[in-house]
């Protein structure tokens, strides 16, 4: 991935993201920005008034504006206040203390203390800064609060220069090679990211955490000594440039989400194929067009993922890299690499392929119509668990096989625990059979081994033909009994609702875990059933499930028989009799 980031990061004009180690707001959205001046007299800071400016991104450097992330603060003393309110005590009155923003500023003030000892207390005990505030600022909303010391802006005060050079040097590159506040480095050394011999080398370069060497006992080719961390990873200053480069960009452009997780879209050139500057504006676009869409969903983010893969040429490859970002430790969730569009456009194909069937059409969601179409997210409703569900995912972009009975025995979980709360499960497993026919169609699970001739001609085979995925195999015969075992079962249970607001047949069907001893036993069963209700309209069905039993070798696990059997009772409306059509109303 160093190595793909690096290529990147070359073709990135050096121009296109300044340097920034201070980490400032430069594109902060404000009008306003106001002073609160000092100056320094024969009796240390006086408050000389407040002052009112257009704020403008040009004057980052001077303003010193830096939003902190979570419960941090700032290291400079310019705020963000989203409302004058917020320079309220408690009663209501302006105070620059006992207020939110109040104990902000000058709390970062007495981060740098004692150089500001003298203006809090200026702030603290002069009520013309309260005054001033209070004439000034109630007709304002949002604006940035910042202070100017004998006229400088705080980034420019003489004073405040070594605290900003400090912070330079704790950010910047120095970092890249120190250790316990030693400098280490090597010379005239071969650079990994150059490929060539460079005056200096570095040791701990990466712009993520996921590369670290920083132990006092490191394992480094030639012993354990983290004062030739270079030699696991020598990177020069131009090659630590690049990998910078790269990561602006990425974060910039190419940084996503997927099914709740972020990602990188990491792009790399085959052959160096094309203009370099095309390549970058054509990478920006992807941004563009993900932001296009208003009041994304999750399922979009999806679409825009594959549709981003799909749109592309096989002039370059992609890398989905999945992270996870905690403050300053940075995970690795997965890395799927060598991602071609052709491969992508191979998936979108198996997914449109896949949904076009009647019985994912015309379901209803909240009084409305809608068409089943396939989503990873379905996925992760089956298989939650983080890992598991990225190496599927993985599996599925690498072309790589997908363990089936694993797959399975998790959708039969989920069926079972719908089942046993009574909840409707018909969409579940509608996805379920949608995520399998996908998977079918890409060759990376094996539901058919065998095209072997159907048992016997029915008003059934023009189902399982258009599902030959799931019936057509050596243990077909097995297969379609249970499913219409499903069927059958959920004719009885339809009619038991119809005729006494219940279903106390559900009791018989073991919670949905099922074997063949339970197949065997509930034909019998729901037959009879039927004829006590005189509403057995379904004697084919039951004829055709007796021939199939009669071939039926069940070789099939119990999580296959479950399935078959709970997929029946889910699409038994593809089925329906005339006679029971009449008789339920259309339950």
């Amino acid at each position: 991935m160093i190595q793909k980031l690096a290529k990147l990061g070359k073709i990135v004009p050096k121009d296109m993201f300044p340097d920034n180690p201070l980490g400032l707001n430069r594109e902060y959205e404000v009008e306003d920005i106001v002073f609160l001046e000092f100056e320094s007299g024969d009796y240390g800071w006086e408050f000389e008034g407040l002052t009112i400016e257009k704020y403008s991104k040009t004057y980052a450097d001077k303003y010193l504006m830096k939003s902190a992330k979570g419960r941090k603060t700032s290291e400079f003393p310019t705020i963000d206040v989203y409302a004058v309110d917020g320079f309220k005590n408690e009663d209501g009155k302006i105070d620059l203390v006992q207020s939110k923003y109040g104990n902000k500023i000058t709390y970062i003030l007495a981060k740098h203390s004692p150089l500001f000892d003298e203006i809090i207390e200026e702030i603290e005990n002069n009520d013309d800064v309260k005054k001033e505030m209070e004439h000034r600022l109630l007709d304002f909303s949002r604006f940035a609060l910042s202070i100017k010391l004998n006229g400088f802006y705080i980034g420019e005060y003489p004073g405040f220069q070594e605290v900003v050079q400090q912070l330079k040097d704790k950010s910047g590159k120095k970092d890249y090679y120190l250790f316990n506040k030693k400098k280490y480095e090597a010379h005239e050394k071969l650079c990994s990211i150059t490929n060539s011999i460079e005056p200096t080398i570095w040791g701990y370069v990466s712009p993520y955490k996921f590369y670290a060497v920083k132990t006092e006992y490191a394992a480094v080719p030639g012993g354990f000594d983290a004062t030739q961390a270079w030699k696991n990873f020598p990177v020069s200053p131009r090659g630590a440039e690049y990998l910078e480069r790269a990561d602006k960009f990425i974060q910039e452009y190419l940084n996503f989400r997927f099914c709740g997780y972020n990602y990188f879209l990491l792009p790399e050139r085959i052959l160096e194929i094309g203009d370099e500057q095309e390549f970058l504006e054509y990478l920006m676009e992807f941004k563009k067009f993900c932001l296009a869409r208003e009041n994304k969903s999750n399922t979009q983010l999806e679409e825009d993922l594959l549709e981003l893969l799909e749109e592309g040429n096989n002039s370059a490859n992609y890398t989905l890299f999945f992270y996870e970002k905690n403050n300053s430790e940075f995970k690795i969730l997965a890395s799927i690499e060598d991602i071609f569009p052709s491969y992508a456009s191979t998936i979108v194909g198996a997914k449109k392929e896949s949904e076009n069937h009647e019985i994912f059409r015309g379901l209803t969601r909240k009084k409305e119509k809608y068409n089943l179409k396939f989503f990873f997210s379905y996925i992760k409703e089956f298989v939650p668990e983080q890992a598991a569900f990225l190496e599927i995912v993985r599996a599925i972009f690498m072309q790589k096989s997908i363990d089936y009975d694993y797959l399975l025995q998790r959708m039969v979980t989920k069926f079972r625990v719908d089942f046993a709360n009574n909840e409707l499960f018909t969409v579940t497993v509608l996805k379920a059979i949608l995520i399998l026919k996908l998977l079918s169609k890409l060759e990376l699970i094996e539901l058919t081994k065998t095209n072997e001739q159907t048992i016997m001609e029915n008003i059934y085979e023009e189902f399982f033909e258009e599902h030959a995925e799931f019936f057509n195999s050596e243990n077909s015969a097995t297969k379609k009994a249970v499913f219409l075992e499903g069927v059958l079962a959920q004719f009885l249970l339809n009619i038991q609702y119809q005729d006494r607001k219940a279903t106390p047949f559900r009791s018989r069907l073991n919670s949905l875990k099922l074997k063949e001893k339970h197949i065997k036993r509930l034909l019998p069963e729901i037959i009879e059933k039927l004829e006590q209700y005189d509403k057995n309209y379904y004697r084919d069905l039951e004829e055709t499930i007796s021939h199939y039993l009669l071939s039926a070798k069940f070789d099939l696990s119990d999580n296959e028989i479950s399935f078959y059997f709970t997929m029946g009772m889910n699409l038994a409306k593809e089925f329906k009799s005339t006679k029971e059509n009449e008789s339920t109303n259309g339950e």
